[in-house]
């Protein structure tokens, strides 16, 4: 959830939305936010705000989508992590991966500045108890496709774009970028959007 800009959004179009956060920080602005479009809009919006890891979810509410906005590559463990996703979803339910870590060589040199080797971690949750995550660890289309197959999704399929990582530097080849993009192999790529479906519920056998 971050700042809750995408869950924000989507309330104000009417749906109904459950946002996750662990990061008391961000779950404070948020909050805030909140606050100031219900102010302008006149009405509350049909956000609620977890503050735990996706893990402690309960499978039973079912949920139509889940949209992860750069969010992946902070959960772990990562084959829990899938297979409880796909448990939250609905018969028929989707979801939506945007991911900005892809194995660029150059997204990958500042990535490396900012956190070293250390991938994996902790962090605290709202409780004081140490919730695993990680620190902008790289994760392959591909090898996330692989991943959503094996918890049982259908329909997996990934579109990767850009080129170069998000920095002001690279803003101004944006155009240029967008041309030679479909022509660069996948591992060049910075960004990746991937989207599955959870199988629709099966009749059960007659007798």
């Amino acid at each position: 959830m971050g700042t809750a800009t995408e869950s924000l959004w989507m309330a104000m179009q009417g749906a109904e939305v459950t946002g996750v956060e662990p990061h008391m920080p961000y779950v404070r602005v948020a909050r805030a936010r909140q606050a100031v479009l219900e102010r302008a809009l006149g009405r509350a919006l049909p956000l609620t705000m977890l503050t735990r890891s996706v893990l402690e979810l309960d499978p039973g509410e079912g949920f139509e989508i889940v949209w992860m906005e750069q969010t992946f590559h902070h959960l772990e463990p990562r084959e829990a992590m899938v297979a409880h996703i796909a448990e939250l979803l609905r018969p028929g339910g989707r979801l939506i991966i945007a991911e900005a870590n892809g194995l660029n060589p150059l997204l990958q040199a500042q990535l490396f500045r900012q956190r070293g080797f250390r991938t994996l971690g902790t962090i605290p949750g709202p409780d004081g108890e140490p919730i695993p995550y990680g620190f902008e660890r790289v994760l392959s289309a591909r090898r996330l496709v692989r991943h959503l197959r094996g918890a049982g999704l259908v329909d997996v399929e990934a579109e990767h774009f850009r080129l170069l990582p998000a920095h002001p530097l690279f803003d101004r080849l944006f155009a240029l970028e967008k041309r030679l993009s479909p022509l660069a192999p996948r591992l060049a790529h910075t960004h990746y959007n991937v989207t599955a479906r959870k199988p629709p519920r099966l009749p059960a056998p007659s007798a």
